[in-house]
């Protein structure tokens, strides 16, 4: 009988680090599992023409909400909030999936897609979204994954960091991407289940945007400096709008008067309002970039992505002479090319890939710590590395991509034992 592989929670592909994940993930599964069945287990549905053009838009999806145009949304919300704050189980589709699978004699597998989910990065209620339908599976001994992640910490609660304890200790197999994620793991004791790999998406391929303007075509060629801005550290300041977006305009400044090369602003991350607010990176660089002083402005350019998927986006930035990121999967792609990267981290992922590629976290800095005046020397003291990073890169990065691939060999053994 043909295993049902459930891939539960990833988002849209108008994030590209999602697609990337969904992309890669399914190379490998399609390796390792070449007649399995796959369906996506999203929060959302996704009808972005760039899923059904792409190769996981064959898969069936089961979404447990349609983006935020009704009431049905706010409703399901106050649900799952309820459900939530009292303790309870929250109703969801997924979850009804799996009990028809068990009824069927389906030898399926609920699989959680890489990322940093299974974190406190997103919130409390996100946790709970993305981990329950574990919870679930785990009393009925339905086989789970957690599948090229980072994970934790949920330190900050103790009685949130022992009920995830106990999740993942029940958990099938863990495999984490970076080592930060491992150590933690082994400090609250679970070892037996866990092994780390690398993420999927270190096996992203490159092609070509089918439309790409000559005028940034050729600015690539001479050379080029590239700089991914998120709207979602906002999340993380807690200060207006205005404030951090000329926090940026400064710190976009200050760089361009240390640097000898233009700079090329690169979205990564677009999602409409209706699916994730205030999470629209070319809109933001859109803003930023009309924001910088004329002088600045004519050293400064801005790619538009929206209708390039993850592949075209990973060819542009390939071909750059450094770049700098705050989105995880927009500077994979970029070490990934041997490009390089300069990190602006806001949780434990940034950290470990840094350490586990360079052995240290130099190339990188807590958004926390950003700070616009110091932030050009950095970015100076990379480009002043730059032969020693490639070649640090070209040795690394193609043991990342065999540890990639270990994410299917991990879980064929698994599947092997049950």
């Amino acid at each position: 009988m043909q295993k049902t592989i459930l891939l539960h929670g990833n988002n849209h592909v108008s994030n590209r680090g999602c697609q990337a994940l969904q992309m890669t993930t399914t190379m490998i599964l399609e390796r390792y599992f070449p007649h399995a069945t796959y369906v996506h287990a999203n929060l959302f549905h996704d009808r972005n023409p760039l899923l059904i053009a792409s190769p996981e838009g064959k898969y069936p999806q089961i979404y447990e909400i349609s983006p935020r145009r009704n009431l049905a949304f706010y409703l399901w919300g106050a649900n799952l909030c309820g459900c939530q704050f009292w303790g309870l189980p929250a109703p969801m589709k997924v979850k009804k999936f799996i009990k028809n699978l068990e009824r069927a004699q389906n030898p399926g597998l609920l699989l959680a897609l890489g990322g940093d989910n299974w974190s406190m990065d997103y919130g409390k209620l996100a946790l709970y979204l993305f981990t329950e339908p574990f919870h679930y599976a785990a009393r009925r001994h339905f086989p789970t994954v957690l599948w090229g992640a980072s994970v934790g910490p949920f330190s900050r609660s103790r009685s949130l960091e022992r009920k995830m304890q106990s999740l993942l200790r029940s958990l099938h197999l863990i495999l984490v991407r970076e080592s930060l994620s491992l150590e933690y793991l082994h400090s609250l004791d679970i070892s037996e289940n866990v092994f780390q790999v690398a993420d999927p998406a270190f096996l992203l391929p490159v092609r070509p945007p089918k439309a790409f303007p000559d005028t940034l075509r050729k600015i690539l060629e001479k050379g080029a400096v590239g700089l991914n801005l998120s709207p979602l550290l906002m999340r993380y300041i807690q200060k207006p709008r205005s404030q951090w977006m000329d926090r940026m305009v400064s710190l976009v400044v200050h760089l361009l008067q240390r640097l000898d090369y233009p700079l090329i602003l690169i979205p990564h991350v677009m999602m409409e309002p209706e699916i994730f607010p205030d999470n629209h990176d070319f809109f933001f660089l859109q803003e930023l970039h009309a924001q910088l002083p004329s002088a600045y402005q004519k050293r400064t350019f801005l790619y538009d992505a929206r209708q390039d998927d993850c592949t075209q986006i990973k060819w542009v930035i390939s071909r750059l002479v450094a770049f700098i990121g705050v989105r995880t999967h927009a500077t994979i792609a970029a070490l990934s090319s041997g490009v390089p990267t300069f990190s602006i981290g806001y949780s434990i992922k940034s950290r470990g890939i840094n350490r586990d590629l360079f052995g240290h976290e130099a190339w990188m800095v807590p958004f926390s710590e950003l700070d616009e005046k110091s932030f050009p020397t950095k970015i100076h003291a990379l480009l002043q590395e730059k032969s020693a990073i490639q070649s640090t890169l070209a040795q690394k990065i193609p043991e990342m991509r065999t540890l990639a691939w270990k994410n299917g060999e991990y879980l064929q053994e698994m599947m092997g034992k049950l």
